[in-house]
């Protein structure tokens, strides 16, 4: 079985009756305006608002007794803020949770080290975090969250912070083809992903693979939700049969018109 999280007739206030299921080493958006319900859901799966026998991870059923055998297979990010951090130093800030977690020392630094390396920001650990740019901090907050190898990252609306391309997303996606489970709450459509969750006024509207939002691009538009400019002016392209498919990347449209 390739599921990894999923949600049973979930109910919790205006949400009602969702079912959801996330499959192991895939790359998930739920997508949504203001207000339509993705932080709340974003707690829920996070086990930040209590629910019982509704969700599991890892065949784990959530519920009181079950809390932290369940709470070891998440990494959990929010946006930076004033209270993300509870140590000056960036190496403290790392071991902390490890320490919790019954590791040694030289495991927690060969596992801090490892990360750090992987995303190419090995000189983070000689900073303190007041040093940190603000996107630094939160790639800070990432890198702490993956640090126990979890199953599944939890991440709102903390990715709309990267740029395009920004080497460190890229790096992430290595991380779900080796079977990490990514789901990002976002306001940004982001096409490059395995799959698509558009919700609204606390209901899933439908799932979709990045190749159907075409279909339905009106759906995203009336939900403030805009199509990237380059897919856009790929669609509209195609309509006068300029190019014969969608487009996410500038170059390869480019290439396709003056080959």
């Amino acid at each position: 079985m390739n599921e990894v999280l999923k949600t049973i007739n979930l109910n919790y206030r205006d949400f009602r009756n969702i079912n959801l299921v996330f499959n192991r080493g895939k790359f998930y958006i739920v997508i949504g305006s203001s207000n339509c319900g993705k932080t709340t859901l974003f707690k829920l799966l996070a086990s930040l608002i209590p629910t019982d026998n509704m969700i599991y991870c890892n065949n784990i059923l959530l519920n009181e007794d079950n809390y932290y055998e369940y709470l070891v297979n998440m990494g959990i990010v929010e946006r930076v803020n004033r209270y993300s951090f509870v140590y000056k130093k960036v190496i403290d800030e790392m071991m902390y949770p490890l320490y919790n977690l019954g590791y040694s020392k030289k495991n927690i630094l060969n596992r801090i080290n490892e990360l750090l390396s992987f995303f190419d920001i090995d000189y983070f650990i000689d900073k303190n975090i007041n040093e940190l740019s603000y996107l630094d901090k939160q790639k800070l907050l990432i890198i702490i969250s993956l640090l126990h190898k979890p199953s599944v990252l939890l991440l709102d609306s903390v990715l709309e912070i990267f740029p395009k391309n920004d080497s460190f997303i890229k790096k992430l996606k290595k991380l779900v083809k080796n079977g990490l489970t990514v789901i990002s709450f976002t306001k940004k459509l982001d096409l490059e992903v395995d799959k698509i969750i558009l919700l609204d006024n606390y209901s899933v509207l439908g799932e979709y693979l990045p190749s159907k939002v075409y279909e339905d691009d009106k759906l995203f538009y009336s939900h403030n939700i805009e199509i990237p400019f380059i897919t856009d002016l790929s669609i509209k392209l195609k309509m006068y049969d300029l190019l014969d498919k969608e487009y996410t990347d500038m170059k390869e449209m480019v290439d396709k018109i003056w080959p």
